[in-house]
């Protein structure tokens, strides 16, 4: 078993740090079949970490991709830079994090 899996499913960012490491573009992956990926997850770890470029910039995959996690018993992390989240409404930040263990802010 793994402690952890990163996954990072976007490089897109809504920032162009010049020290960043992730690769320029707006790639991210299929939605289906990233919302799959808890179901293979569960059988070789029990904590899944979410990163990228920015994940916010997509909630409701983030959301949906929890929720699965949770279902299946693992823990889900998510890094994020934080300045969309800033814009939200409580109850948006709720749903956001309902099903997230930890949030961490990159203070690059």
């Amino acid at each position: 078993m793994y402690r952890v899996v990163s996954i990072h499913f976007t490089n897109n960012c809504n920032f162009n740090c010049p020290f960043c490491y992730r690769e320029k573009g707006k790639e991210t992956m299929d939605e289906e079949l990233f919302l799959e990926l808890p179901r293979f997850l569960k059988d070789i770890t029990e904590q899944v970490a979410l990163g990228g470029g920015e994940p916010t910039l997509y909630p409701e995959m983030v959301e949906r991709f929890a929720k699965e996690c949770n279902e299946y018993d693992l823990t889900c992390n998510l890094t994020t830079n934080g300045y969309l989240i800033k814009d939200w409404s409580d109850e948006k930040v709720e749903r956001f994090t309902e099903n997230l263990t930890m949030v961490s802010v990159s203070m690059d």
